[in-house]
């Protein structure tokens, strides 16, 4: 028997200075849910540095079986020895790095799997609601579980809105803003804009694999996604090129210029006024 199978959400939000479970499902080889002989977490930050460690072996775990096959922790959690008194495992806006690993009865292997946790400032959720009310004009179900992918989940919104700030930060002049930062209240549909940009271009690649040209006996069937989508994605670029710039001009240093007159200012007024041929100052005027 293989390792088993680990079923978790690639990416998960967790409010700054809240706890939330973090989950893992187990599957054997068969799809059912299994419990784990050995089921391990490392928790790691973008410098691979490692914050965290846990197992079921360990006397003191925080990982919980919540029922066949289900296993959380609670991230954040301020009861949790490891943050008292203070809490620090979710009191910076940053990413995580969540690392299962998992055997369970008769596999002969092991399976891990990686999950990306974003500590996320309150302040930005705020922006979820205008951008999901610009791009998700239709009611779609959204179910991971059952590999349905119709809509676009918070951390999926979340990360359009990050992409969309980088294409800000990448106009000239050149700038480090950051979501928790950003001037949504007076610059918000900018971002949304942009973040719409980023999103519609990953709609663009996924209509390129589902759209249908069919034809048979002269019946046709057709569904064609990519040439509207490239149209308004050029429409929203021009858009984009003239208001993002006019946007940068509020972070630029604006510059001044300072003219002074030399100490020779005057004498070379003097000499080009001069006849040719006089001598002043022992220069020859011509």
């Amino acid at each position: 028997m293989a390792g088993p199978a680990l079923m978790s959400n690639d990416v998960e939000m967790i409010l700054e200075n809240q706890d939330q479970l973090v989950n893992i499902t187990i599957y054997d080889e068969n799809g059912n849910l299994a419990n784990a002989n050995t089921l391990a977490l490392t928790v790691m930050d973008r410098s691979k540095t490692v914050l965290y460690s846990d197992s079921l072996t360990n006397p003191s775990t925080r990982l919980v079986n919540a029922s066949t096959g289900k296993y959380y922790i609670d991230w954040g959690d301020p009861t949790a020895p490891d943050n008292i008194p203070t809490q620090t495992e979710t009191n910076l806006v940053r990413d995580l790095l969540f690392i299962w690993r998992a055997t369970i009865a008769g596999a002969t292997e092991a399976a891990t799997v990686l999950q990306v946790v974003k500590i996320v400032d309150p302040r930005v959720l705020a922006y979820l609601p205008y951008f999901r009310l610009q791009i998700d004009k239709a009611v779609k179900i959204v179910d991971p579980t059952n590999d349905i992918f119709l809509g676009y989940t918070d951390a999926q919104l979340l990360m359009y809105l990050e992409g969309g700030l980088n294409v800000i930060n990448l106009y000239q002049p050149s700038t480090s803003i950051l979501l928790e930062n950003y001037p949504f209240q007076t610059h918000g549909q900018l971002l949304v804009d942009t973040a719409t940009l980023v999103a519609l271009q990953s709609q663009t690649l996924f209509a390129v694999d589902t759209d249908i040209n069919y034809s048979d006996q002269g019946y046709s069937f057709n569904i064609g996604h990519v040439q509207p989508l490239q149209s308004f994605l050029g429409f929203l670029q021009q858009r984009l090129d003239r208001l993002v710039p006019l946007f940068k001009l509020n972070f630029a240093t604006m510059g001044s210029i300072h003219l002074q007159a030399g100490v020779s200012f005057r004498l070379m007024q003097l000499m080009q006024a001069a006849p040719n041929g006089i001598l002043f100052r022992g220069f020859l005027s011509t």
